[in-house]
C-alpha cells in the first residue's frame, strides 16, 4: 500500500511540476486599453441593395407629425403618469414624438441626434410623463408580406440602459396583431 501512495503523490508532484513548466512557456497575454477596443454600437451600415430588387413596404422617419403626436397608422400603449406631476396621474401615450432635446429634457437621456430631427421616443423622465415604461409599446401599421421574398426590417434604435432601463426588443406578429 506504501508503494501506491509513493506512486500516486510522485504522479501528482510530476504533473504540477509540468504544469508549471508549460505555463510559462506561453507568452503574456495583451491587455488593451480602452481606446483600442471597438464601441460597442458599430456605426450604421446599410446593406447595398440593387434598387431593381428593393420594395419598400413602410417608410417613416417621423419628420411629418405634427406637435408630438405619433402618424395616424401607428400605435402605443399608454402608461400612468407620475400622481404628483404636471399630469397628475393621467393616462398618457407612451410614445411621442420629439428630437434630442425633448429627449433629453429630464436630464438623464442624452440621445446622440441632431437637434431638429425627429423620431418615436418613449422617455420615462422627461414631460409630459415622468413615469414607469415597464412595457413601453411602439407598433406598426400592419403589413401584407404575402408576395415579399426576403423580407428585411432596418430601423435606428437608441437604448440607454445606464439608469437601470429594461430590455428593447422587436416583435413580429404573423397573426395581424
Amino acid at each position: 500500500m506504501k508503494k501506491i501512495y509513493m506512486l500516486a503523490c510522485g504522479v501528482l508532484v510530476a504533473a504540477a511540476g509540468f504544469a508549471q513548466s508549460s505555463q510559462q512557456n506561453f507568452p503574456q497575454m495583451k491587455k488593451f486599453t480602452r481606446d483600442q477596443i471597438t464601441p460597442i454600437i458599430a456605426p450604421r451600415g446599410e446593406i447595398s441593395v440593387a434598387d431593381i430588387m428593393r420594395v419598400d413596404l413602410l417608410s417613416e422617419d417621423f419628420q411629418g407629425t405634427s406637435g408630438n403626436a405619433l402618424p395616424t397608422d401607428w400605435a402605443t400603449n399608454q402608461v400612468m403618469s407620475n400622481p404628483d406631476g404636471s399630469q397628475s396621474g393621467a393616462m398618457i401615450d407612451a410614445y411621442i414624438v420629439g428630437d434630442a432635446s425633448d429627449a433629453n429634457s429630464g436630464g438623464y437621456w442624452p440621445v446622440p441626434d441632431l437637434p431638429g430631427n425627429k423620431f418615436a421616443q418613449a422617455n420615462d423622465d422627461g414631460d409630459p410623463c415622468d413615469c414607469d415604461m415597464g412595457s413601453a409599446i411602439l407598433t406598426a401599421p400592419t403589413l401584407d408580406f404575402t408576395d415579399v421574398v426576403n423580407a428585411a426590417l432596418s430601423f435606428d434604435i437608441f437604448h440607454d440602459q445606464g439608469f437601470g432601463g429594461g430590455d428593447a426588443a422587436v416583435e413580429v406578429s404573423l397573426d395581424g396583431g
